[in-house]
């Protein structure tokens, strides 16, 4: 969903499975409000979007009202692997500024944070109408957002994008304050960080101390940060309330019924076999000693992180309630498509279509997998040798991080057995 929102609220109650994705500005409060007795006010949802970052591709919180943010090690990985020089490896041993002054720079990290939120639809949908050519639509309407972007920019001296949400229903502009000087001030040594992952990247995960905190400057000195969230000694405690804010991966929330069973029988069993099947190599391959540990830990690490978010939605979507809660709820909307003078049978025909798009594409699923999305998963050198191939000069090719000749060899011979396995 990251086009659909940059900043979003999850609601959680313990044992009640009771769960939900919502953009701030669509938070269903009064619902909250009549289920749990809780008041989400427009200040508390206010006070959680400006206390959230998004950092790094990932999420953060303020944690005071000078700039110190709470995030996770792994997303600060390469300004931890910047920082290192041959008398201090910040990555292996982890680093902690004892002052102020000891904060180290992470040269090209930025911080950004949501201040405001406009819906923008009128705007970009007039752009085109009905009748325009849906490739043209397209192209006019991303001329419109980019003038909007252009001219929020220049009136809020701030970073503005509109976000598509919905498919196209609906645009939003979304105006961010960006904080590019980010200082360093504690990281855990790798080995905590990750604990258990070379192993079982799921049952260990809540045992490793996967953190780090850094501090957002602004000339200077440490930002004044008035939105940020107060620390509890306390915890959690069963039967809590909880809202878990920040910068959300891709969801399936649009997906059909017949889109939902393609990733259960067809696409991620194939992604989940192949990345076990790496896993297994670079984990035999890091315990034969010291130096193939450090060559294969970063790949390692990656395949893990996707490793666990591919087989949780396998688990999630092999419990056949969840499917068939999709499919009554699919053949709700198609009743009132179908009882819809505008709508009718010529609109209820897209469900049909997409499950016959799925139906035709499954097998091919396999071979695009292996030739085109995800080709040798772990090789650094055969994404740049693709990339040099397709035409990308070798100034635009970003360099991979030092890695093992042996490790190379054996993730590309993983990878030809693989090819094999497509036949002619």
């Amino acid at each position: 969903m990251r086009l659909a929102a940059p900043l979003l609220l999850c609601l959680i109650m313990p044992l009640a499975a009771d769960e939900g994705t919502w953009l701030v500005n669509q938070f269903p409060a009064e619902a909250v409000k009549q289920k749990y007795n809780f008041d989400a006010t427009a200040a508390f949802l206010g006070h959680l979007q400006s206390s959230a970052v998004r950092i790094a591709g990932g999420s953060g919180a303020f944690l005071s009202g000078e700039g110190l943010i709470l995030t996770n090690q792994h997303l600060i990985a390469s300004c931890l692997a910047k920082l290192s020089d041959p008398q201090h490896d910040y990555v292996k041993n982890g680093f902690n500024a004892s002052t102020r002054e000891a904060e180290l720079p992470c040269t090209g990290l930025d911080a950004s944070v949501l201040t405001a939120v406009e819906d923008v639809t009128k705007q970009v949908k007039a752009a085109a109408n009905d009748k325009t050519p849906a490739a043209q639509a397209l192209e006019q309407r991303n001329a419109a957002s980019a003038r909007i972007e252009q001219q929020c920019a220049e009136k809020a001296r701030n970073r503005c994008a509109v976000v598509k949400l919905y498919s196209g229903g609906r645009y939003d502009l979304y105006q961010y304050k960006t904080y590019s000087d980010i200082r360093l001030v504690f990281a855990p040594e790798n080995d905590l960080a990750f604990f258990g992952r070379t192993r079982d990247s799921i049952t260990y995960l809540r045992y490793g101390l996967d953190i780090a905190f850094l501090r957002a400057y602004e000339n200077g000195r440490p930002a004044a940060t008035p939105g940020f969230l107060k620390w509890s000694r306390e915890g959690v405690k069963e039967g809590d309330l909880i809202f878990s804010f920040g910068n959300p991966a891709p969801t399936m929330r649009l997906a059909t019924s017949a889109q939902l069973t393609f990733y259960r029988d067809t696409q991620l069993p194939l992604t989940v076999s192949r990345l076990r099947a790496r896993i297994k190599l670079l984990g035999e391959f890091a315990a034969q000693s010291q130096k193939n540990l450090e060559a294969a830990e970063p790949a390692l690490n990656a395949l893990l992180a996707r490793y666990k978010t591919s087989a949780g939605m396998l688990i999630g979507l092999r419990d056949d309630r969840l499917v068939t809660r999709k499919t009554v709820f699919e053949g709700k909307i198609r009743r009132a498509v179908l009882g819809d003078s505008k709508l009718g049978a010529e609109a209820n025909k897209v469900w049909d279509d997409v499950a016959t798009a799925y139906k035709s594409w499954a097998p091919f699923e396999k071979a695009y997998q292996l030739l085109e999305q995800d080709p040798a998963p772990g090789s650094s050198l055969f994404a740049m040798a693709r990339q040099i191939v397709r035409g990308a000069g070798l100034e635009s090719v970003q360099a991979a991080p030092a890695s093992s000749d042996v490790l190379e060899t054996e993730l590309l011979a993983e990878y030809l057995e693989e090819l094999k396995g497509l036949g002619e």
